[in-house]
């Protein structure tokens, strides 16, 4: 008897309930390591002295103990980069099931609709290219995913799953680095490849940074040629999680005084956007997703300052920028009545810490 392939979660359910789930290892009939474990010493975080005096918390995903140690640590020891091939996997809706596993990657709420593909696909060998976290955030889909999908071209077709619109950037951003995202919502996979943890995480490994740096080569041969003179706020505007800097106001003024140039998406294009990020020497920006538009625009050897909210301290930023030889430093805020409030000469203060380290490494 042929199962419908939508039954397959709910037989798979039954089966994890009566014998227990297994992991991913278990479930695969072959692993390769791609990448093998590695210590790497890296560029330090540029902040000022008693900033991390003031992280109270972080995103509740995460842990602040690892945050605080990605954002600070001078070394990073990745993990390996694994490729396990898993044979007859199902693919639906958003998750792949195989016997006792199942791998949660795309809300269910976004096969609320039918997509146009109404009959199930047949597919021979693919690379996993979606993650849990992409489906939640612009930046991990940039980061991540794309990266991913990078590799997962290299022994295949990669996998893309449905996941958020985010307006046309994304479409802009397939058209530059080259991917096609068409979603594949189900599937019988005759043999289907997944990389470890489903995404990166924040310390890349050398095969990362290689498959990283050749999308950045890419994406940076469409914009302006710049060794990098300008100094940009980039405004986060109502983009997102809602995050308000109470101050911002004063805190523009103060910037603007001192040369730098306000990037706002509300206003701008996002061409014009990564026009201005590809021109830039500091880059000043609340943390979230909408600082990620500056992961395949800015230059080498300029740097990226995150205005870190207290009670959300995250270290995502750290790991792109230490692959693409971009300097990270931050600011923590304070929080207030209407959200945060960042001090200017802080700010100031830690560019100018940013612009001696960048000066003195040319030197040498």
């Amino acid at each position: 008897m042929i199962v419908p392939i939508q039954a397959t979660p709910y037989i798979n359910y039954a089966r994890r309930r009566v014998f227990g789930e297994i992991p991913l290892k278990a479930a695969a009939h072959r692993q390769e390591v791609l990448c093998s474990e590695e210590t790497t010493k890296i560029r330090p975080a540029v902040f000022l002295p008693g900033q991390m005096d003031r992280v109270t918390g972080t995103d509740p995903g995460a842990s602040l103990n690892s945050e605080v140690m990605t954002a600070t640590s001078e070394t990073w020891k990745p993990l390996p980069t694994i490729a396990y091939h898993i044979k007859d996997v199902v693919l639906v809706d958003g998750s792949i099931y195989k016997g006792r596993f199942k791998s949660f990657i795309a809300s269910r709420s976004f096969f609320k609709t039918p997509s146009a593909q109404a009959e199930p696909q047949r597919l021979k060998s693919v690379g996993l290219a979606s993650s849990h976290l992409a489906s939640r955030y612009f930046g991990h889909w940039l980061i991540d995913d794309v990266v991913q999908y990078r590799l997962a071209e290299q022994v295949g077709e990669p996998l893309c799953l449905r996941g958020p619109v985010y307006p046309d950037h994304q479409q802009k951003y397939q058209t530059s680095l080259g991917q096609d995202w068409t979603p594949t919502d189900r599937a019988w996979i005759d043999d289907l490849i997944v990389y470890q943890d489903y995404h990166w995480g924040t310390a890349q490994d050398r095969l990362r940074r290689s498959l990283f740096r050749s999308l950045r080569d890419r994406a940076r041969a469409r914009l302006p040629s710049s060794e990098g003179h300008a100094l940009v706020y980039l405004k986060r505007g109502a983009t997102g999680m809602r995050r308000v800097i109470e101050n911002e106001e004063e805190l523009l003024g103060v910037l603007k005084r001192h040369g730098f140039i306000i990037v706002d998406f509300e206003s701008e294009s996002l061409e014009q956007v990564l026009e201005k990020l590809a021109c830039a020497k500091i880059v000043v920006s609340l943390e979230g997703s909408h600082a990620a538009h500056c992961i395949y625009a800015t230059p080498e050897d300029s740097g990226l300052i995150i205005l870190q909210p207290p009670d959300r301290f995250l270290s995502f930023h750290r790991g792109w920028t230490t692959s693409a030889g971009v300097w990270f430093g931050f600011v923590v805020g304070a929080l207030s009545e209407g959200g945060y409030r960042f001090s200017p000469s802080e700010i100031l203060n830690t560019m100018d810490l940013m612009m001696k380290r960048i000066t003195r490494a040319s030197e040498t």
